[in-house]
């Protein structure tokens, strides 16, 4: 063995040796009482064995070691009872910095929330938040398909509120020229590419579904004066819907349980819309409304009559084929008024 291998193992066992005697100096310090009450013990058995020691020492000498186990047992439950209140002290602290930090998540989210540009909704968050923006809304522009969801839910509902409120309503929507064979065909075949099985689609139901969005905002505006209404038709086909409000925009899709986007009022997108909804209305073949205030309309529960349908689309300058017969006229008046299973 070299000397040198000889300094490295000797270095070793000191420091092996000095890290030993430093614990057991730890132990000793920490407990000194039940080491002397140990050692106490110990040696009144060898003096008991051998010599002769009076009982009265010996008795004397046990409760002395008592002593000493008791004041070691009282010191540990002490030092124990410090623990749990340092313990139940420190918990109590971090569930307080916890609830602080989920206070401040939540101020942080909302805040996020509040200044994002553009929000992705799902699910009833979509219902949810057009409901809210309906609420007392005194304008509402709308650029979509045949406007389904716009007539059974948007319409009814912000002239309710209008009523309510007893003030005006301006409602303004751009749909399909329902008089427009080529696009209405195109539509279908949109639609026929991303159905579910369930709906049917042609010709014949697109041109019913526009012309009973165009009757139900003359329907509504005859039961309330003070809405008004303005609607242009559109050759171009639209895969979003558009809602507008004063309080934010809204792009949805024609079918259920596809997200949606929200815009707030102020956002740089939701003025960008404003201006695209505004020329692309422009650029619709706009219907005059003011000749239908000539042709009353039936509020029963049955709606219009045949006669007053026909004498409506026949002053709108919006003629109906000629083919129509009441099965259509039926089924018009039926959607404008009485849709069922409209989604957002």
């Amino acid at each position: 063995m070299t000397p040198g291998s000889v300094r490295v193992a000797t270095s070793a066992s000191s420091g092996w040796v000095y890290r030993a005697a430093a614990r057991s100096w730890t132990w000793l310090r920490r407990n000194l009482d039940t080491a002397v009450a140990l050692v106490v013990a110990v040696i009144i058995s060898i003096l008991d064995q051998v010599s002769s020691m009076s009982q009265g020492t010996v008795d004397n000498s046990i409760l002395v070691v008592l002593g000493l186990l008791a004041y070691a047992a009282i010191r540990d439950r002490n030092q124990s009872d410090t623990r749990d209140e340092a313990t139940a002290a420190a918990a109590e602290r971090t569930s307080q910095s916890m609830a602080r930090v989920s206070a401040d998540l939540q101020v942080v989210s909302r805040i996020l929330a509040e200044s994002a540009e553009i929000q992705v909704l799902h699910g009833e968050e979509i219902g949810r938040d057009l409901a809210a923006a309906r609420n007392g809304a005194p304008n509402w522009l709308f650029r979509g398909g045949t406007g389904t969801y716009f007539r059974a839910v948007t319409l009814p509902q912000v002239v309710e509120q209008a009523r309510s409120g007893s003030h005006g309503l301006s409602v303004r929507l751009e749909i399909l020229d329902p008089t427009d064979a080529a696009v209405c065909d195109r539509y279908v075949l949109y639609r026929r590419s991303q159905a579910n099985g369930v709906e049917l689609w042609d010709r014949r139901r697109v041109e019913h579904e526009c012309y009973a969005t165009v009757l139900a905002c003359c329907w509504h505006w005859q039961r309330y004066p003070r809405l008004r209404p303005e609607i242009g038709l559109s050759r171009t086909i639209r895969t979003m819907r558009w809602d507008l409000s004063d309080d934010a925009l809204f792009i949805t899709q024609e079918f259920p349980f596809q997200p949606a986007l929200k815009a707030p009022n102020g956002r740089v997108l939701y003025g960008y819309a404003r201006t695209e909804l505004d020329i692309s209305f422009d650029d619709a073949r706009h219907i005059d409304l003011n000749p239908a205030r000539s042709v009353e309309l039936s509020t029963g529960n049955g709606g219009p009559t045949h006669n007053e349908v026909r004498r409506l689309f026949s002053a709108l300058r919006l003629p109906m084929p000629a083919a129509y017969g009441d099965a259509d006229l039926d089924d018009i008046v039926r959607r404008a008024l009485h849709v069922e299973n409209a989604n957002p």
